[in-house]
């Protein structure tokens, strides 16, 4: 019995997201906490910049923006480089 298009159509569409998902929980875990990588003295000017403020609250934005930045980042690096393997793989 054949899938539907339709249904075969949503079904890679939902492994796609799935895989993104997981991609994420993996280079997230993987970079640690924001503190560890971003420069002190780089997230003080970028606060400067954005809130025209640098206080603690700002700062933990901060933080937060360029943590989730960099991670989606990667993650769209990653997963592209993902997709075109497999293109290739399927292809040959």
């Amino acid at each position: 019995m054949a899938i539907p298009t339709l249904a075969h159509k949503w079904g890679i569409r939902l492994l796609k997201i799935v895989l993104f998902l997981l991609i994420i929980l993996v280079v997230g875990r993987s970079l640690g906490p924001a503190e560890k990588y971003i420069n002190h003295e780089m997230a003080l000017s970028i606060c400067n910049f954005i809130y025209d403020d640098v206080n603690a609250e700002a700062m933990y934005e901060t933080y937060t923006n360029i943590d989730i930045f960099t991670v989606l980042t990667f993650t769209t690096i990653i997963y592209l480089l993902t997709m075109k393997l497999f293109n290739k793989i399927r292809k040959s």
